[in-house]
């Protein structure tokens, strides 16, 4: 079951296109971020003056949901990809 899925499914040609464009926009908001820490929401900004930022920030993308990241990437960085 596991390789039909892997050869039907998740190798999907739209698939791996739609995977691609999360993983930079992933990539883009996560640099961004880096740059500007003040722009994480306030309960991980409190982390920032214990904490490395790349740590914080990573909380922060890490706890998003699909449709958030998308959301936050479109205010922060824009949505070019």
């Amino acid at each position: 079951m596991k390789k039909l899925l892997v050869k039907r499914a998740y190798s999907c040609e739209r698939l791996v296109a739609d995977r691609q464009n999360a993983l930079e926009k992933l990539r883009s908001l996560f640099d961004y971020l880096i740059e500007h820490p003040d722009k994480v929401s306030p309960g991980y900004r409190q982390h920032l003056a214990d904490t490395p930022p790349e740590r914080v920030v990573c909380d922060y993308v890490a706890g998003m949901t699909d449709a958030y990241l998308l959301r936050v990437h479109e205010e922060l960085v824009g949505s070019t990809l």
